[in-house]
């Protein structure tokens, strides 16, 4: 089992690259927000709540770009429309070899306090549960547990711990990416 670590920006709209370490504390792997309309970003960053959180929430996406050795992860959120009842987004995957895939994550929460995403792959389905009482994310294939996120610390910025087993079927940077989607969604 792998353990890996990293730990999200102060200001949860900052687009600051998010370094993954390993137990030595060495870059493994890296992620960051984006945003596809640089008015957008400035605003969001601004002290005004009233401003910063309307703009948010009608013109901001969250999308997301990640970075391994020769791996790419781009996450898009859809357009407005399709996001009307439940957000989805699509997810490029550029794997080793430099095979695009394009893949399926969707919100089905329905109780904020127990958050639910489903992430369709190769014809494979996984099931993310975020716990908001104690921050810990549960990665499941078919019901049996693959992979678990409990965060480390909350204060002053969150802290996460990735416990990974090699045979797990989703790449590192897909979890860390998804995870911080799922953070985002679910403002905890």
């Amino acid at each position: 089992m792998i353990e890996l670590t990293f730990t999200l920006p102060l200001l949860k709209h900052s687009s600051k690259p998010i370094p993954i370490l390993d137990s030595e504390g060495h870059k493994v792997a890296s992620f960051n927000r984006t945003y596809r309309k640089k008015w957008v970003e400035v605003v969001s960053n601004l002290p005004i709540p009233i401003l910063s959180e309307g703009v948010q929430a009608f013109f901001e996406k969250k999308d997301l770009f990640g970075v391994s050795n020769r791996e790419e992860i781009k996450v898009e959120e859809r357009a407005f429309k399709e996001n009307l009842f439940k957000p989805k987004w699509d997810v490029h995957y550029t794997n080793n070899q430099g095979e695009e895939n394009t893949y399926f994550f969707q919100d089905i929460t329905k109780i904020k306090t127990h958050g639910r995403f489903i992430y369709k792959r190769n014809g494979q389905q996984f099931t993310f549960e975020k716990n908001i009482m104690d921050g810990t994310t549960y990665i499941k294939e078919d019901g049996v547990l693959i992979t678990e996120i409990p965060r480390l610390k909350s204060l002053p910025s969150p802290s996460y711990s990735i416990k990974y087993q090699e045979s797990c079927p989703i790449s590192l940077l897909e979890i860390a990416a998804l995870h911080q989607i799922c953070h985002l969604q679910l403002k905890d």
